[in-house]
């Protein structure tokens, strides 16, 4: 992490200021895949407990939109989109971060200061988002353009590409 870059700061602040808030309530051990898997079940089984998680999943993306965009689209391209993902694929990659098989700093930061029912809420939340398509036409890209039809590299032409 870059010392100077105020979003990942901004994000660990908000993540440490949850962590504490969770702290005072009990809830200071770190999420496990077990925790994530069986809080999802039990969320699928009671529609009013679904219902507050997904609540809660919406505070809880104001601070995954720092990387992940304000509606679930990244707008990094080392930050996966979230929205309108399904919600296993979603819950497999909190669990695959809880228990060590995928491995980020800034998520594994940001989800040892989040609760269980913060990560479901946000798997509930993400996955309940519509894709939303950007403004403006789609961008016109021809077969000739590059392979796979990818536009050519910058300051290059269609010609040069081949």
């Amino acid at each position: 992490m870059r010392q100077g870059d105020p979003v990942l700061w901004t994000i660990l602040l908000c993540a440490a200021l949850a962590g504490g808030a969770r702290a005072a309530d009990g809830e200071g051990e770190p999420a496990s895949a077990a925790a994530i898997r069986d809080r999802a079940a039990q969320a699928e089984a009671d529609p009013a407990l679904q219902s507050r998680l997904l609540q809660l999943g919406r505070k809880v993306a104001v601070v995954c939109a720092h990387c992940h965009g304000a509606h679930g689209i990244a707008a990094r391209p080392d930050a996966p989109i979230l929205t309108a993902q399904k919600r296993a694929y979603l819950l497999e990659q909190l669990q695959q971060f809880a228990d060590g098989r995928r491995r980020d700093p800034l998520m594994e930061e940001v989800m040892g200061n989040m609760s269980v029912d913060e990560m479901v809420g946000a798997v509930l939340f993400f996955s309940a988002q519509p894709l939303r398509r950007p403004a403006g036409p789609p961008p016109a890209f021809s077969a000739d353009a590059g392979s796979a039809g990818r536009p050519p590299a910058p300051g290059t032409s269609t010609a040069a590409a081949r």
